[in-house]
């Protein structure tokens, strides 16, 4: 089975899959741009694909790939290799390396690393590129204050009250030198985020989020768990290589 996503004439997102009737398939994605930290495991090694089990397969064997054209022609191949004969042989194709034998080969081989990969991205050891090729929202900002002990429990609010510099990537709905309040504030634009406390007022800073509203229509800006980055040359260098990376999957090369 094949399928097409097209948007305003523009084929966004394509895939094929081949279904055994036996419970195992495989499935090849091909996509414009991955969402914000999709398959990010696999993506840190290789930025434009990954191979794996995506869940979503109750008593049944699923094995996936997806990818975008800066993948490359020959990865691509490797990556949508199907073994037709499971379809048409005697005796059943029963696992993945059956169906889809060279990207089961590489999932093999990186299998043992996903639980460092994963252990990296929860305490913040990933590399800064990383989270400027997959963040929506970067900016760089001046702390100006934070709240101080919370009234009950004792502990400090992890928000701050900053004013924006400038945008170094997503469409912001804050101007240069807009200032956010704390979350705790009643009124005005928020920032917010989790484990962000070392945050300092006086310092200046690289912040990773989702632009959102509230309920009420108050703006917010939610940091990921690794959203506060020292602002200084080498950050800022790290992470704009990234998020040339990003824009590079919307400039054709031809």
């Amino acid at each position: 089975m094949a399928t097409l996503d097209i948007k305003s004439g523009i084929v966004t997102n394509s895939s094929f899959e081949m279904d055994t009737g036996d419970l195992l398939f495989g499935r090849a994605n091909a996509v414009n741009n991955f969402d914000p930290y999709f398959a990010w495991n696999q993506r840190i090694l290789h930025p434009e694909y990954w191979v794996g089990k995506n869940g979503g397969c109750t008593g049944c064997i699923k094995f996936e790939t997806g990818f975008t054209p800066l993948a490359g022609r020959d990865k691509i191949r490797e990556l949508t290799d199907f073994n037709f004969s499971c379809i048409t042989r005697i005796l059943a194709c029963t696992t993945e390396a059956d169906i889809m034998p060279r990207a089961w080969k590489e999932y093999q081989e990186e299998l043992t690393g996903n639980e460092d990969r994963m252990n990296a991205l929860e305490y913040c050891k990933v590399p800064l590129e990383f989270y400027g090729r997959e963040d929506i929202s970067i900016a760089v900002v001046d702390v100006i204050s934070r709240p101080g002990p919370m009234a009950s429990g004792g502990s400090t609010d992890w928000s701050a009250r900053v004013r924006i510099i400038r945008s170094l990537k997503g469409e912001t709905p804050w101007a240069k030198d807009k200032i956010l309040t704390a979350s705790e504030s009643v009124q005005g634009e928020e920032i917010h985020g989790w484990g962000s406390t070392d945050m300092l007022a006086g310092n200046r800073y690289i912040l990773f989020g989702i632009l959102d509203k509230y309920p009420s229509g108050k703006k917010v800006l939610l940091l990921d768990n690794c959203g506060v980055v020292p602002y200084n040359d080498q950050n800022l260098s790290a992470i704009q290589h990234g998020i040339d990376a990003s824009l590079a999957r919307h400039i054709p090369d031809r």
